[in-house]
């Protein structure tokens, strides 16, 4: 059913529900990065309808990002499309957190601050294409972590799309692993690893499921701890 997902489908199905969506878009040279690495409140929020959203895209400089929508609640006319939890995946992992799943929306070139997230995802692209920097969670301390942030995920204070050298030296994408997802793609992203996700270009749609860790995954020697924080 998620290949009816075309901006006609959902503007039928979905075009007059208020969504929540992120603003003031900094345009950088690799991108365009929605999100504060240096504020507390990381995002500038408003809301607009579905159908405005999807205008939106076609929009010389696009002015919104779609994320974290709970298709379950804030997109419930759709939400029988989706397989929650999907498939036989979940016998790795722990119980699925609620309201599943989370769609993400962008018209392109849009990106997420660098950060981690308490939680294990499974990332379904759904249309389009994105691509990912993936940090190993040993190399936190190279990531200029800020826990300072109304969220259980932690960000780094560095603008992934333009880091500032002098201010972050440490900092590096040659530490990170590329890879992309395209249409029809299934990622894992453990909990823990950092990462920025970038949309490719035009329209772009992902579904994120949630996970607690599995219960053999936890780590009671702290190990887990220490590479999270490997200076304490």
């Amino acid at each position: 059913p998620l290949h009816a997902w075309d901006d006609a489908y959902l503007m039928e199905k979905v075009g007059e529900v208020g969504i929540k969506v992120r603003v003031s878009p900094h345009r950088c040279a690799e991108g365009v990065l929605f999100g504060h690495p240096d504020r507390v409140h990381n995002y500038d929020i408003e809301e607009v309808t579905m159908r405005e959203f999807i205008a939106s895209l076609s929009a010389h400089q696009p002015p919104y990002y779609a994320a974290r929508l709970q298709v379950s609640h804030t997109l419930s006319s759709i939400f029988p499309d989706v397989e929650n939890p999907p498939g036989d995946w979940c016998a790795a992992f722990g119980s699925p957190l609620k309201d599943q799943p989370l769609c993400y929306f962008g018209a392109g070139d849009q990106a997420t601050p660098l950060h981690f997230d308490p939680a294990e995802n499974l990332f379904c692209m759904v249309d389009g294409q994105k691509s990912l920097e993936l940090f190993h969670p040993g190399l936190s301390h190279l990531l200029y972590p800020c826990g300072d942030r109304n969220s259980s995920s932690v960000y780094s204070l560095v603008n992934p799309l333009d880091p500032d050298k002098e201010k972050f030296p440490l900092y590096s994408t040659s530490l990170a692993w590329h890879t992309a997802v395209h249409k029809g793609d299934l990622l894992y992203l453990p909990m823990g690893w950092w990462h920025v996700v970038r949309g490719g270009q035009g329209r772009n749609l992902s579904l994120n499921y949630w996970f607690k860790a599995h219960p053999d995954k936890y780590d009671p020697s702290g190990i887990l701890k220490g590479l999270l924080n490997p200076t304490s």
